[in-house]
């Protein structure tokens, strides 16, 4: 069974903040992970290393749900 871009993201997202992988979901907040510049700053830095895509600190600041940060993973998976 392939790995979907949404099961990936929201595994590294619950290694990332230590949480429960079944807590997040894609209407969490992206509050929970980046909640100032340093963890807006490692967390584009795990993306960019996971999904080989280039991801910005300023692309994930006016992200609100992770699902916003999954759309922004697939549209830069898809370029």
């Amino acid at each position: 069974m392939a790995v979907t871009t949404e099961d990936k993201l929201l595994t590294l997202l619950s290694d990332y903040a230590k949480v429960p992988r079944d807590s997040i979901t894609v209407h969490s907040s992206m509050q929970d992970f980046a909640d100032d510049s340093l963890a807006i700053t490692e967390l584009s830095f795990k993306l960019r290393k996971a999904f080989e895509v280039p991801i910005a600190d300023q692309d994930l600041d006016p992200l609100e749900t992770v699902g916003e940060l999954l759309e922004l993973v697939d549209l830069r998976l898809a370029s």
